[in-house]
């Protein structure tokens, strides 16, 4: 491979590396539905890790629409996934009138573009009905069950 294909491989290299799309990460501050993320991974590179910065003031997506949702504060200690979006999207979380994402400021992929939602567990934290056994609604201990049969269970989980 001659230098100048190594060159440009490198380039595009440096590149890829700096785009981020979704990672896990852990809630070290919370304040209602702004929450602080340390993200659970490290990037390698030359042999060596690069941790992640602490990511500021990252809103925290329940599950919900217009009309319907569930809303709770997340907590310290919580695992989230982050979805780091293509644009910013400033504009949008300012509530500045415009659906239309308008990125005036170039930002591609930046971590500081980033949501968090919920529910990014490993095996053993995951609290699970058996396999289309219904739906679960649970804080903590306690929980409403609604099974297909239409019987609904209230009680620990």
């Amino acid at each position: 491979m001659n230098s100048l294909t190594g060159a440009i491989r490198g380039l595009i290299n440096q590149e890829v590396e700096a785009i981020h799309t979704a990672l896990p990460a852990k809630v070290v501050r919370a304040d209602g539905m702004n929450i602080d993320v340390q993200p659970l991974v490290n990037l390698f590179k030359n042999g060596t890790h690069r941790v992640l910065p602490t990511i500021y003031s990252v809103p925290f997506m329940p599950p919900r629409m217009a009309k319907a949702g569930i809303q709770w504060n997340p907590e310290v200690g919580d695992k989230v996934m982050l979805l780091v979006m293509e644009l910013s999207i400033d504009n949008l979380m300012e509530g500045s009138g415009s659906a239309i994402v308008n990125s005036e400021d170039g930002r591609r992929f930046d971590l500081s573009d980033a949501v968090a939602i919920s529910g990014f567990l490993n095996d053993t934290e995951n609290k699970t009905l058996p396999a289309s056994d219904g739906i679960k609604l649970f804080y903590d201990e306690q929980s409403i069950t609604i099974k297909k049969s239409g019987d609904i269970g209230v009680g620990g989980t």
